[in-house]
């Protein structure tokens, strides 16, 4: 077996953080992967829903193998099984036993994207490529008071405001351990941020309007594809994990 252990990340405990891989840089060798995952992965016959998945777990491991928490320890990514929860969200285990972070995960255009936190905070992350929503979809799942500010925004920076929107609502539900089963308009989005400021971590207003849950969120263009960390209680700018974008 390959060794992963060089280049950890000796960061600040606090989190967040993130990390990005792209599929092409997923082992086709899969010894990286637990005994559990192997026997799921056998399951799986589409051949995307098999190249999402491996780019899940391998962005995952990738992050918790340089988190604060492991970085110092004799750990392989065969010792990490990442998987769902009761409730569909992720959850990580370090030899049948559950690490205490908050894991959420993302991928699209063949990146993926983890985000960690403590334990006891609320941790959700999203990445989407940017483009046009039509204005069906903005009145069935933006609020009224959203619909105002994306009118209000010059047309080519709209698309990636209502596109950073999005993200920001999929990673609160993510972080609520709700996903899309519930009504995105819940979530209430705001930025006051000018055109350019997204090519850094730039802050969100997010509010949850079923619960008196505080959120932070941070987002940031890697690439062509928006990203955002969102957690509860709202937290510092999220800390890379060894590398990425």
């Amino acid at each position: 077996m390959r060794s992963y252990r060089e280049d950890r990340d000796h960061s600040s405990p606090s989190g967040p953080w993130w990390r990005v891989e792209r599929f092409e840089k997923v082992p086709s060798e899969l010894d990286w992967l637990s005994s559990e995952e192997r026997r799921h992965l056998n399951r799986l016959r589409v051949e995307k829903r098999r190249r999402d998945w491996l780019l899940g777990r391998w962005t995952a491991k990738s992050a918790l193998l340089r988190h604060p928490y492991l970085s110092s320890s004799s750990v392989e990514p065969c010792d990490l099984t990442v998987r769902p929860a009761a409730d569909g969200a992720p959850e990580a285990l370090l030899r049948n036993r559950r690490l205490p972070v908050s894991l959420s995960l993302s991928h699209r255009a063949g990146w993926g994207l983890c985000a960690l936190a403590p334990e006891d905070m609320l941790a959700g992350c999203d990445l989407e490529v940017v483009e046009a929503r039509s204005s069906g979809f903005l009145s069935d799942y933006y609020s009224d008071e959203e619909q105002a500010i994306l009118r209000s925004e010059p047309d080519l920076h709209m698309d990636q405001i209502a596109t950073f929107f999005w993200a920001a609502k999929e990673s609160t539900l993510k972080a609520l351990r709700v996903g899309l089963r519930a009504d995105t308009r819940r979530i209430q989005v705001s930025s006051s941020a000018e055109p350019g400021t997204f090519g850094r971590w730039t802050r969100l207003t997010v509010q949850d309007t079923e619960s008196d849950l505080s959120f932070g969120a941070w987002g940031r263009m890697l690439g062509a594809l928006a990203t955002v960390v969102v957690t509860s209680p709202p937290s510092r700018e999220p800390s890379k994990l060894d590398g990425g974008l």
